[in-house]
């Protein structure tokens, strides 16, 4: 018997009976997460789990002793902790537990597949998409695509979306020409705040100081940015060249009779 239009008091009293046997056989299939049964059905989270909850299921198993030699052996196999925590119905965190309690130890995100590692490689190189997509495409960790992404394009913190290509850097990366990385105005720019800010604009000492005041500046930019720290000699020694030049114009216009 249907219930009068508007007199519903929940969300999933909408749906039928048939929709909520649907979501049951879901359920225990195993095969989809919650939110995407409750995309299939256009309904919230909430309502799957009390459809689930109303039905008796649970969607883990208890980590009896025959269960966690189930994520041993799967562990001592090789499989990831999420694979295994998918295969065996027990929470991610718990099967973390079981790795600690057997010291099982797997290398850091190494695929088991060289022509996995080979389409990993491949899709940065052509940055075809984001790293964390990347790992999700190929079922490998995040940090293991990030960390061979930085030996591709630098140690530079990648922009995150929505920058494009992906694996882009503040900092300029292995392929480009350093030397032209940044305009000669921006780097008389930076010159003239340091000295506006510390020494009221000008020069406090002589030219034979400039070397000093120049390695002085990197230092500080490394610790104020941890994007400039631990860039490649090759960015630091652009960047101190372009200040070079900088300081030697302002020493210049400080010293010419003409004003504007």
């Amino acid at each position: 018997m249907k219930r009068p239009a508007g007199t519903r008091k929940r969300y999933d009293q909408r749906l039928t009976a048939a929709e909520r046997k649907k979501i049951i056989a879901l359920t225990r299939a195993g095969d989809l997460k919650q939110i995407e049964i409750a995309n299939a059905f256009r309904c919230g989270t909430d309502t799957i789990r009390r459809i689930q909850q109303t039905a008796g299921l649970k969607l883990w198993r208890e980590l009896t002793p025959a269960v966690e030699r189930e994520v041993v052996a799967l562990l001592r196999l090789g499989r990831g902790q999420y694979r295994v925590s998918r295969m065996t119905k027990v929470p991610q965190p718990k099967v973390h537990e079981v790795m600690l309690k057997h010291n099982i130890f797997h290398p850091f995100g190494e695929p088991s597949s060289p022509a996995k590692r080979a389409r990993v490689l491949a899709k940065i190189r052509a940055r075809t998409n984001y790293c964390v997509r990347i790992a999700k495409e190929e079922g490998v960790s995040k940090e293991y695509v990030r960390k061979l992404a930085h030996q591709i394009w630098g140690p530079g913190r990648f922009l995150p979306a929505p920058i494009w290509p992906p694996m882009s850097s503040i900092f300029p990366q292995t392929n480009v020409d350093f030397t032209k990385m940044t305009e000669p105005d921006q780097f008389v720019a930076v010159v003239q705040c340091v000295l506006e800010k510390s020494f009221d604009g000008k020069f406090p000492f002589a030219p034979e100081h400039d070397r000093l005041f120049i390695a002085a500046m990197l230092v500080g930019l490394q610790r104020i940015n941890p994007d400039f720290d631990g860039q490649s000699q090759a960015v630091l020694d652009s960047f101190a060249a372009g200040l070079t030049q900088a300081v030697s114009a302002l020493r210049q216009s400080e010293n010419s009779t003409w004003k504007n």
